[in-house]
Formats: C-alpha cells, structure tokens, sequence
C-alpha cells in the first residue's frame, strides 16, 4: 500500500511562522502588565508559542513532514506512533473557527510510551499550560478513561489524566494537526486517512 504524508505547504509553513512570532511577542508584553492574571498568561503564551511552537517547527522542518501513515498506523512529525489498531475516531475539531484534524487514540498510555523523555516531557508542560488558562473550555477534570487505562504509576497516572482533560477540550480527540500544516483541506485527509484505515483492516482480517 502507498503511503500517505502530510505536510505543510510553503506558504502554510510561512504563516504559521508569522503567528508564533505575534503570539510570542503579546505574550512578552503581557509580561508587563499590573495584573498577575495578564502575567500569567504571558508567561504560558510564551512557553506553549515561543518554546513548543518553535521546538515543534524545527522537528517539523527536520522531518518535513506532520504525519505519515502506512500499513502498521501514524507516526506524528513531533514524534510518536499509533498503531491503527490503536486508532479511534478520524474527524474535524474546531476551537472557535480554528479547524484541525482530529485523531483519537485508544491506548494513550501506549502512545506516551513511544515518544522520548524530551517529547514527552514538553507534551506534558504544554498540556498544564494550556489547563492553566483555559478554565472556561469545560471541566478541568479528566473524563472517564477506558477499562485498562488505569496506570502503573502515579507520574504516568497524572499523564493520563491531563491527556482526558485535553480529549475533553477537544472534542473527544487525542491527537490534533492544525489546517495550516496540512497540504489539503482537513475534511479531505478525514476521507483519506478513515480509507486507508478501514483497507488496511480489511487487508489483515483477509
């Protein structure tokens, strides 16, 4: 089977260059404002636009790709595979009118294990940023996690229970790539990529 890749057009790439540069510069200016609020938010802004954002462009940049998929499932451009067994529901997230590509991973434990202790490491310190500042998007709290999910430690436990707060935000989704690093409409790749699932499947029960 071929194999699918996903990546950022040049004049995607460009823009999304230009917004992490205006996202990092608001959040140094509110660095300087009288409310510990504002500061708060500065600060967050900076490490989610300023370190995740820039470390996420040089990873994409190196791999040149967001995703690829074959026969044995998705390997993330940041790092990371899930295995399509692995693979739930392929849709459309949307975070106001911010669309992106949404995956939902079954075994997140499994998934965090694939990524290096660098990867998983920023995944989490990203995860309580953006839990910091966005009470207003639901319950803090983590849904209910599948039988079997329950943790073998207390680190990885707290792990599972960011990534269900995150599922929750975003629309029942694990996994996100933004239309801006995409080469085709969001809609597109949820035909493509649900395709190439349900054939890979059907090319192992035969």
């Amino acid at each position: 089977m071929r194999v699918l890749v996903a990546k950022p057009s040049p004049g995607r790439f460009a823009f999304l260059i230009v917004t992490i540069i205006v996202f990092t510069i608001g959040g140094f200016f509110m660095l300087f404002s009288e409310s510990w609020t504002m500061k708060l938010v500065g600060v967050v802004a900076i490490l989610f636009f300023g370190v995740g954002g820039v470390f996420g462009l040089i990873k994409m940049r190196r791999a040149g790709v967001t995703f690829t998929a074959d026969e044995s499932g998705i390997r993330p451009g940041q790092g990371g595979f899930v295995p399509w067994e692995h693979v739930g529901q392929i849709g459309v997230s949307m975070a106001g009118d911010t669309k992106s590509l949404g995956i939902e991973v079954l075994d997140i434990l499994a998934y965090l294990n694939t990524l290096t202790p660098e990867q998983r490491r920023l995944a989490m310190r990203l995860g309580e940023g953006a839990r910091t500042i966005a009470p207003g998007l639901g319950d803090p709290r983590a849904e209910a996690l599948p039988a079997g999910m329950n943790a073998p430690t207390a680190a990885e436990q707290q792990e599972l229970e960011l990534m269900g707060w995150a599922r929750t935000v975003n629309h029942g989704y694990d996994l996100l790539f933004a239309a801006m690093t995409l080469n085709q409409s969001v809609e597109k790749w949820v035909e493509e990529l649900s395709a190439y699932r349900d054939d890979v499947m059907r090319s192992r029960a035969g």
